[in-house]
């Protein structure tokens, strides 16, 4: 990946340019947390002391980003996605070590995320990835990730695999309301 990466920006003389290290969804925990009004002047601290509890990661091995997605008089509802330290440090060392600089890590979701949002002009998308033997749903907002959600099929026919993944996406769906 890095050689290619150091081709490219030889190759079109490309200097100084910072790179966006965008990771696959399956090394990243998505929650949504709720916290009382209270914590809004220190919601990154209160999520990195609170990781642990919310994601069975310790604040000190994981790469982690929130988004407020509601905010009533007494609570927050916020959004967080985070990311094993030493599953995305590797691919940050093997960059930097060949001189480019790692400006942001993103998750490979919520790039396609933006990029729906961008061509469709719409916020909210729910995303079905299906595979032969499992499917992914993944509801994003905003530009944050609600929820991402693996399933492995149970049924071999076709009308199996829909009605499974409708009765999926409509019980996330409606834990969300």
């Amino acid at each position: 990946m890095v050689s290619t990466l150091d081709h490219f920006f030889r190759e079109y003389g490309v200097e100084n340019a910072k790179v966006i290290l965008s990771i696959p969804k399956a090394w990243t925990i998505y929650r949504t947390a709720d916290f009382p009004i209270a914590v809004l002047e220190n919601v990154h601290d209160v999520i990195a002391y609170e990781l642990d509890r919310l994601m069975s990661l310790a604040s000190d091995n994981a790469y982690f980003d929130f988004k407020i997605i509601d905010q009533t008089q007494e609570n927050l509802k916020v959004a967080v996605a985070a990311a094993r330290k030493d599953l995305v440090d590797g691919y940050i060392r093997a960059i930097e070590d060949k001189g480019f600089a790692v400006e942001k890590v993103t998750v490979s979701l919520s790039v396609i995320g933006r990029l729906l949002r961008h061509l469709y002009g719409r916020h909210c998308f729910v995303l079905l990835d299906v595979y032969r033997d499992e499917y992914d749903v993944s509801g994003i907002d905003e530009g944050a990730v609600l929820f991402s959600h693996r399933e492995r099929f149970s049924g071999e026919s076709t009308e199996d695999k829909i009605a499974l993944m409708c009765e999926d996406m409509s019980s996330l769906l409606n834990g969300m309301g």
